[in-house]
């Protein structure tokens, strides 16, 4: 699916407008995003009820991974900062390829989703590596 460079196709993902919500804290997870360009703030609200700024994200970045492979709600909600595009990968898709790998704990399934194609702008590294570096 990768274009030979190293890249997804142009025309892959969806854009979104500022404020657009992913996914709120305590949504059932349905996927994963990707962002393709742009940028996204992760945040949750505190017991206050202050919303606390977790960090901000742009291209390469998985949004909603651990809630997509645990299965859980979201801990914190995904909002778009600027015009952004994503591509989203549905939680079944995922799921399917961590599953057909019969090694716990390895990659080499998952990172045959075309996401992994996309090298990270700073590091030059596929997004698999990125993961496997944290």
């Amino acid at each position: 699916m990768c274009n030979g460079k190293g890249q997804l196709p142009s025309n892959l993902g969806r854009s979104l407008s500022k404020g657009t919500i992913l996914f709120r804290e305590g949504d059932q997870p349905t996927g994963v995003y990707v962002v393709l360009e742009g940028s996204a703030k992760i945040s949750l609200n505190s017991a206050e009820g202050k919303t606390l700024v977790l960090g901000f994200y742009g291209p390469g970045t998985i949004l909603g991974l651990a809630a997509a492979i645990l299965g859980r709600r979201h801990e914190a909600t995904a909002e778009i900062l600027k015009p952004t595009k994503v591509l989203f990968v549905p939680r079944e898709d995922v799921v399917r390829e961590i599953r057909g790998d019969a090694t716990a704990g390895s990659w080499s399934n998952f990172t045959r989703l075309p996401i992994f194609c996309t090298p990270d702008d700073a590091t030059g590294l596929p997004i698999y590596r990125q993961l496997s570096r944290t």
